[in-house]
């Protein structure tokens, strides 16, 4: 074995410097990558809560209306709002743990705000629907927003006929 071909099998096994370099600056772009992927799916996680929520709000009010027009047992039927859950219940008041009670909790990362969250005339968190023709006993709207921005939120409107709408 001459000495050319000795240098030739060395310098293929080492790395040079700049190599090093070139293969930790691909390392830190793919990094950076994987961060701001981390970042865009837990976007789009809190933006599928707040719809989530939203929607549970404006199905439990329809829920709420339906079963009260249609007499279901007899019975009128409500929904009862806080922060973090939204609860259908039977009979003329909401009664906390009630075996009748049906609770949708929202995700950790969605609230009703304590302050400016449920904007209903007359003042209360509660709503009943009449039996004969489904009218609302409050009218106005509930604001489901994310907790980490106030900003991004959903606006449920109530009206007096008992109709919904999400915007």
């Amino acid at each position: 074995m001459n000495i050319a071909t000795l240098s030739k099998k060395n310098h293929s096994i080492a790395f040079s410097f700049v190599e090093m370099l070139v293969v930790i600056a691909i390392v830190f772009v793919i990094l950076a990558s994987a961060g701001g992927m981390f970042v865009f799916l837990r976007t789009i996680r809190a933006t599928q809560s707040l719809n989530q929520a939203g929607q549970a709000v404006k199905y439990r009010l329809e829920e709420a209306r339906s079963l009260t027009v249609a007499s279901k047992n007899g019975l009128a039927y409500g929904v009862h709002l806080e922060s973090a859950k939204v609860v259908l219940f039977v009979g003329p008041s909401y009664v906390a743990g009630a075996s009748t009670n049906q609770t949708t909790l929202f995700d950790t990362s969605v609230t009703i705000p304590a302050s400016g969250g449920i904007n209903l005339t007359p003042a209360g968190s509660d709503v009943l629907f009449s039996r004969v023709t489904g009218a609302a006993s409050k009218s106005g709207t509930i604001v489901v927003s994310q907790v980490a921005s106030s900003t991004r939120k959903l606006t449920i409107t109530l009206s007096l006929t008992g109709l919904v709408s999400i915007r």
